[in-house]
């Protein structure tokens, strides 16, 4: 009983638990130790007994102590691996990669290899599981978009802010489970190449209201003083007429063409690429909306103060964190950045992507 409680105790903190299994409800946490130790699936457990007749039988054929001493065996092993800052995060990653239904299946065969490998076997198979999941050579980056690799970005974006916390050598911060699993997650343009798609005189208001504070933000010059008349004027002819939405986007494309700064004639390729994207929460992802980088680069840096989660390698993003000093231009996502983001990636991901098929 002492032991059952201490269990359900460690299980039920949260960031113990996300690791684990994610954003999963259920009345006892134990039962995830035991649904595996009894070969149930959560879909077969919920509503039956099946669980119980299963730990049942084989306590009548192998005693009650040592069907126990399984869950036991399972549960200490678990917090192994969550003691164990890289298996935390290769094991966390191959968790949250699988999505709602293939947690717990994934899980199995991490507890699976774990209880048959030796420590540096299982270590080696999880690195090659991470590589085999994420599915990305090296070539691929540079040709990676948004409208076709969706799911396969995601996953290495995922992969990125998770190694990027685990190579920080002098913390002991992890990357926080918990905060990815208590929210769906999106891929954002880094900055948006067209007027966005909206409808309404409210809508087009705030917009415009947003970017004007972007362009107050750049040094003054008479392109940006010309920007900043459009908007005067756009406002002045929306007084007097209701029909301002061609006029609307008319101007906020003179506002993104701005805000992209030398950069402004850009291929679907640059727009849609993997240099042009970085993950964000649903939540932050529909305030941001359909912004140039200046615009976004300071809601960014508000929701952070506010406290909400934007992982590290977003946060690095719009903060220029990648891209050369002498080379530096804050308001602006150029080339030279989109270009210094893949290296990174490409470093940090190395040992991850697939060897390259030789001719």
């Amino acid at each position: 009983a002492v032991q059952w409680d201490m269990i359900e105790r460690d299980l039920r903190r949260p960031e113990i638990w996300a690791f684990l299994a994610g954003n999963r409800i259920c009345a006892t946490h134990i039962s995830l130790l035991l649904e595996i130790v009894a070969g149930v699936a959560p879909s077969d457990a919920v509503g039956t007994f099946k669980v119980f007749d299963e730990l049942s039988s084989r306590a009548e054929t192998d005693g009650v102590s040592a069907v126990w001493q399984q869950v036991v065996q399972l549960y200490e092993r678990m917090l192994g691996w969550y003691a164990d800052r890289r298996q935390y995060h290769r094991i966390g990653f191959l968790i949250a990669q699988a999505g709602v239904d293939g947690r717990d299946k994934m899980l199995r065969e991490i507890a699976s290899q774990a209880g048959r490998r030796r420590h540096s076997d299982f270590g080696q198979w999880l690195e090659r599981e991470v590589r085999r999941r994420l599915n990305v050579a090296r070539s691929d980056l540079a040709s990676l978009r948004y409208d076709t690799d969706h799911a396969r970005i995601q996953r290495l974006l995922l992969l990125m802010n998770v190694e990027t916390t685990a190579r920080n050598k002098h913390s002991e911060a992890r990357y926080p489970f918990a905060a990815h699993h208590a929210d769906s997650w999106e891929l954002e343009h880094i900055h948006a190449q067209n007027a966005p798609d909206l409808n309404t005189a409210k809508q087009w208001d705030a917009w415009v209201k947003v970017h004007e504070q972007a362009v107050l933000s750049l040094p003054d010059d008479e392109k940006r003083d010309a920007v900043l008349q459009a908007i005067e004027n756009w406002r002045k002819a929306s007084e007097t007429t209701a029909a301002v939405g061609d006029a609307f986007r008319d101007l906020a494309h003179e506002i993104l063409t701005f805000l992209a700064g030398d950069d402004a004639t850009r291929s679907e390729d640059q727009v849609h690429g993997l240099g042009n994207l970085a993950l964000l929460s649903k939540v932050v992802n529909i305030g941001l909306g359909n912004s140039a980088f200046e615009a976004k680069r300071q809601k960014i840096i508000a929701y952070d103060h506010e406290g909400d989660f934007i992982p590290a390698c977003t946060r690095h993003v719009f903060l220029k964190y990648y891209s050369d000093a002498d080379a530096l231009q804050p308001h602006f996502w150029s080339a030279k950045d989109r270009a210094a983001y893949l290296a990174e990636i490409e470093t940090i991901l190395g040992g991850y992507l697939k060897e390259e098929v030789q001719p």
